[in-house]
């Protein structure tokens, strides 16, 4: 008990709802009162977001997870619209210093009939850092038809024509982006920038799954190179490959320490465009992370990869998100700040 009440008087010194520390004590059963008030209190993880860590951290990639999970339409939780389910869900999970939320919308017609997607983000910022996440396409999971509608807008209908980055040097200059991805991105980027700068100061950190990796590793790019944005990580999962090699040589430049694109067992697309059967030659950028078909994983692993047969349940950003849940270190929360990073034990049931 004793335990229990010291964990919630250290949580709550640095929180001013005094109403809360009342409800809280104010009760025939403190013990009871407790033990349901300490799940909720624990539910506030973006607390140990790791805002300084520059290398790969397990707690940043699970909360990140998240947040690429979520931002798809049509899950969990409550039932009002999308924009209020998602703005309450992360605001209670990050209660000490509650997000602000912008949700971004180029307000295209859905589908991959254009060359430009209907892109979607959403913007997280509070005092201590600010998170940007982009939607994929229309579902998390993935079936045959609609892999072939993302391989083709890939390949041919946006990809054709590769383009020029945006902190292009000159002639002398070959790094070359995906010009689908590229003009989606830009689509909402003034908007995300306007996020950013009214958070001055404060690290950036980006994430996305499938399509949404991709427009994630190129603002990240852009953020930095054009505008010197603090970008502080990168974290995407089946990222299709943004740009060629001559990019990817920029890129990690800047990035490359900071940028995790994880890929899970035989999930198909990560693995697009192809290399060598397209104008652009692409290649991934940042460090490349593989759950591998035995469930190993491979940290930083370059070597040349080929998803024999294609398994389009591996796409599913569930799998992702058990993968980040699983690296979380398993052990017992001594008190609010003990330690500082996320624990297995801190994570709520999503369902």
């Amino acid at each position: 008990m004793d335990s229990l009440r010291n964990f919630v008087q250290e949580y709550l010194g640095n929180n001013s709802d005094i109403s809360l520390q009342r409800d809280i004590f104010a009760t025939d059963n403190p013990e009871q009162s407790l033990l349901k008030q300490i799940e909720l209190i624990r539910g506030d993880i973006y607390r140990y977001f790791r805002t300084n860590y520059t290398g790969h951290s397990s707690t940043n990639a699970y909360l990140l997870s998240l947040l690429s999970l979520f931002i798809y339409k049509g899950l969990p939780p409550g039932n009002g619209t999308f924009a209020e389910n998602f703005k309450a869900q992360f605001q209670n999970l990050s209660a000490s210093s509650p997000f602000e939320i912008r949700q971004l919308d180029s307000n295209m017609t859905p589908g991959f009939h254009n060359v430009v997607l209907d892109t979607q983000a959403a913007v997280l910022s509070n005092s201590v850092m600010t998170l940007i996440v982009f939607r994929g396409s229309e579902k998390p999971v993935l079936n045959q038809d609609e892999f072939e509608n993302i391989r083709d807008w890939i390949v041919d209908i946006a990809g054709a024509v590769p383009e020029l980055d945006w902190a292009n040097d000159g002639l002398a200059d070959h790094a070359f982006i995906h010009s689908g991805f590229k003009k989606s991105l830009d689509k909402i980027y003034d908007d995300l920038l306007a996020c950013v700068n009214a958070n001055s100061g404060q690290p950036v950190f980006l994430t996305g799954h499938s399509l949404g990796g991709a427009l994630a590793l190129l603002c990240a790019y852009k953020l930095r190179a054009v505008h010197n944005i603090n970008v502080g990580g990168t974290y995407t999962f089946a990222a299709p490959r943004p740009g060629n090699g001559h990019f990817r040589y920029k890129y990690d430049n800047l990035l490359g320490d900071r940028t995790f694109c994880w890929e899970y067992k035989d999930d198909p697309v990560p693995h697009f465009p192809p290399t060598g059967l397209t104008p652009l030659s692409p290649s991934h950028v940042g460090q490349l992370n593989r759950v591998m078909s035995d469930n190993t994983i491979h940290m930083n692993d370059n070597q040349p990869y080929i998803p024999i047969p294609l398994q389009f349940d591996d796409h599913n950003m569930k799998n992702y998100v058990q993968v980040m849940e699983q690296r979380l270190v398993d052990n017992n929360r001594i008190h609010v700040n003990d330690p500082a990073y996320l624990l297995q034990t801190d994570v709520p049931d999503f369902g």
